[in-house]
């Protein structure tokens, strides 16, 4: 069985204003190592897609903001439901 790769770019904020914040270097370490992350994104209250992997691509301190690229498998055994619920 071939599988599919779609990739998908998302822009997501910074933890607030400071570029430093300890969330934001993470997350650029995360960018410098190319360390695959889950990104959960938030549909209605308490209940997320879960994306994975997902890689930093890039940071833009003056806006704030990271770029995100979301890998896509398709084809590949679902081992249950892609939505998870959060209560």
């Amino acid at each position: 069985m071939t599988l599919a790769r779609r990739r998908r770019i998302r822009r997501q904020h910074h933890r607030g204003t400071d570029p430093h914040h300890r969330d934001n270097v993470g997350l650029r370490t995360a960018m410098q190592r190319q360390t695959p992350l889950i990104y959960l994104h938030g549909i209605v209250q308490g209940l997320y897609e879960v994306a994975w992997p997902v890689f930093i691509v890039e940071d833009h301190p003056e806006t704030l903001s990271f770029v995100v690229a979301i890998d896509d498998q398709f084809g590949a055994p679902a081992a249950g439901s892609s939505t998870t619920r959060r209560r």
